[in-house]
């Protein structure tokens, strides 16, 4: 249990993503996620998801090119199976 917020591990995810441009397999931006709450079930494409709505607030990507880069779940396991975003 988390002594700062009273949380549970499996209550908590946090997950860094990198979205890769797929043309030069470079990152483009790393977005640590934390997505918690009580009997929570995290999955990859609410990761990946919202990892997506950050990188287009902080100007990282273009939001319509969404289709030209791919996710990486980086120093985490992927919540789950994580589905094929290519």
């Amino acid at each position: 249990m988390c002594y700062h917020c009273g949380l549970n591990n499996r209550e908590t995810s946090t997950t860094n993503v990198q979205i890769i441009d797929k043309a030069t397999g470079k990152a483009v931006s790393t977005i640590p996620v934390n997505l918690r709450g009580v009997d929570y079930e995290v999955n990859a494409r609410e990761v990946a998801n919202t990892a997506w709505e950050a990188a287009v607030s902080d100007g990282d990507v273009d939001a319509a090119k969404r289709d030209d880069n791919a996710f990486n779940f980086v120093n985490e396991k992927a919540p789950e199976a994580p589905p094929k975003f290519d």
